[in-house]
């Protein structure tokens, strides 16, 4: 969700486009750095379901918060689509009026951004480093292979390469957190 105007200034978008792109990503992460803070009010409880040993929760929260995260992600995409360019426009100039499109697509992101900082507290206080790290790099080679070789505009192929990314990363960490839990659960009382 941060690096996408970098990459399409790179790609030679222009300073419209960028701008744009930009501003469309400010908008829509918002609620998302809002949640970077509220990270650390779900370290402890996280942290206590895993010392209680209360994995089949664990599971299921995993699974539920991807779940939830992909049925949010349809409506803020939908809403977005619906009023994402008047509000982009709105905050920070007729200039900045992305499509419908990129606004959606910028929405979706940030909702499953919301989920996956969930599911890196969950990997984290399991103690699931390499997951984690794996999760990413999967996920940044995706948003690569989908930036370099999308036959589109740049600026649609940095927004694409950037929900792939961010849904790839969410669906990894939710799925090694998922599999962690569960393979503790068939051994544990919960």
């Amino acid at each position: 969700l941060h690096g996408g105007p970098v990459v399409l200034a790179a790609l030679g978008g222009t300073p419209a486009t960028v701008t744009i792109l930009f501003s469309t990503l400010a908008l829509f992460r918002a609620p998302h750095l809002i949640a970077v803070g509220l990270t650390l009010r779900s370290t402890g409880p996280m942290s206590r379901l895993v010392l209680s040993g209360a994995y089949r929760r664990i599971a299921r929260l995993a699974i539920g918060i991807a779940v939830g995260a992909g049925v949010l992600a349809a409506g803020a995409a939908a809403a977005a689509w619906a009023i994402g360019p008047w509000m982009v426009e709105l905050v920070f100039g007729e200039s900045t009026r992305p499509e419908a499109w990129m606004a959606a697509a910028v929405a979706a992101a940030a909702v499953v951004a919301v989920a996956g900082l969930w599911q890196f507290v969950g990997l984290m206080g399991a103690g699931l480093e390499w997951p984690l790290v794996v999760s990413w790099a999967v996920a940044v080679a995706v948003g690569a292979v989908v930036v370099a070789f999308v036959p589109a505009a740049a600026h649609v192929r940095v927004v694409a390469g950037v929900v792939a990314a961010q849904f790839v990363a969410s669906a990894t960490m939710a799925g090694s957190l998922y599999r962690w839990a569960a393979v503790r659960a068939g051994s544990s009382a919960d």
